[in-house]
């Protein structure tokens, strides 16, 4: 049985998920032998939850488990979790959609004996961001906000003469979660309080920007450059534009044009009323439009990405909706939509 889950979770690895759904069936096979709540007979249960060749299928599986591990303790809360979690993105009933995802944070907040676990923890963190997109798409602004301060919170930053692999995570990923708060702020209109949480973070940065600050920083960076952009500018723009190239070059090396950050150029020009630095955007667009065109189709396809209106997943809300707004609006502006 352990040689068939292996296999089958080499095939998915590989993308195959025909062999790999026939692993799992080949387990499933000696599993009913096991006795109930044994985690090889859920491993072979989870296996053909995900690899289910229906919406019906993939539901009675999940039935099967959440009955079978009714009331989960210690390593079966994260499996509970985590078909919870999955059954979230499938869920039409909103309210049933955020009682699931509910579900699934506590879960993997509380240990068995009910204290609090380790919150920090980076499955718990997405979770918890679902959560928030799942409970502002119900139209619950105060409670969305509550689930991003409280990601914030349970994130407190160790002492500053701590320098452990641990210490470093929980820096990051407090910084990440303040960036995901101040774009809910933007979706909503409070650029204002966005900026502030977003100063926040940049004061958490360190002077020198090491590899696993590279994506934290350019996170913080853009959202800066937007809180600035989503309402009246200040002289702070200019400042904060040429931090995000930094962040741009440290993530992206070899000089390649990207075509959305030389729209968001444009976006920082027209703001700052900077000819010079639109002439600069002009000329960068082009150049990206003119790498990706020398592509493949599917590359092509990115920028008519950014001049369509962005589809969302129903049930989340996409607080980058006005950023991804102002890009196309400015896109159009510069002609480079008009052969799509």
């Amino acid at each position: 049985m352990r040689a068939y889950l292996g296999a089958a979770e080499r095939a998915n690895a590989e993308e195959d998920t025909t062999r790999a759904r026939q692993y799992y069936l080949n387990a499933w096979d000696l599993a009913q032998s096991l006795p109930l709540r044994d985690l090889r007979r859920i491993e072979a249960m989870e296996g053909l939850f995900s690899t289910a060749e229906s919406d019906a299928e993939a539901d009675d599986f999940a039935h099967l488990i959440l009955t079978e591990l009714e009331h989960p303790q210690g390593a079966e809360r994260e499996r509970v979790a985590r078909i919870k979690e999955q059954l979230s993105y499938r869920e039409s009933n909103p309210d049933r959609r955020v009682q699931l995802l509910q579900d699934a944070v506590a879960l993997k907040t509380e240990a068995p004996d009910g204290s609090p676990s380790a919150e920090s923890s980076a499955s718990l963190h997405y979770t918890q961001l679902s959560l928030a997109k799942a409970l502002d798409a119900n139209r619950d602004l105060a409670g969305a906000q509550a689930v991003l301060q409280q990601r914030i919170d349970s994130l407190a930053p160790a002492e500053a003469a701590d320098r452990s692999y641990r210490a470093l995570e929980i820096r990051t990923r407090r910084v990440l979660a303040q960036a995901d708060f101040a774009w809910f702020l933007l979706a909503h209109g409070r650029a204002g309080e966005a900026l502030a949480v977003g100063e926040q973070a940049r004061q958490a940065l360190p002077p020198k920007t090491t590899l696993s600050w590279v994506y934290p920083a350019k996170a913080v960076w853009e959202v800066l450059v937007w809180a600035q952009l989503l309402a009246p500018p200040t002289a702070s723009l200019a400042t904060y534009w040429q931090s995000y190239e930094s962040a741009q070059r440290d993530a992206f090396t070899g000089g390649r044009k990207l075509l959305y950050h030389e729209v968001d150029r444009a976006l920082v020009a027209q703001a700052l009323a900077d000819a010079a630095m639109m002439a600069q955007a002009n000329s960068g667009v082009d150049e990206a439009r003119a790498v990706f065109s020398e592509r493949s189709r599917g590359t092509v396809g990115a920028i008519s990405a950014l001049c369509k209106p962005v589809s969302t997943s129903e049930g989340f809300s996409n607080w980058r909706m006005p950023q991804s707004d102002a890009r196309r609006q400015m896109l159009t502006k510069l002609g480079a939509c008009a052969s799509l």
